[in-house]
């Protein structure tokens, strides 16, 4: 199937008061046409 979305190799870091925070490291994802892509994850109020 024919690609739609792709990302390759991201990184995302936060800067807190407490310091740095990792948060994705080296993430790789193709969402290709006609797929159907769900993240789920918890949330948190900071």
């Amino acid at each position: 199937m024919k690609p739609i979305v792709q990302i390759k190799d991201l990184s995302m870091n936060y800067y807190t008061l407490e310091g740095e925070l990792e948060v994705l490291r080296d993430i790789n994802l193709t969402l290709e046409e006609g797929k159907i892509l769900a993240l789920v994850g918890p949330y948190c109020y900071t």
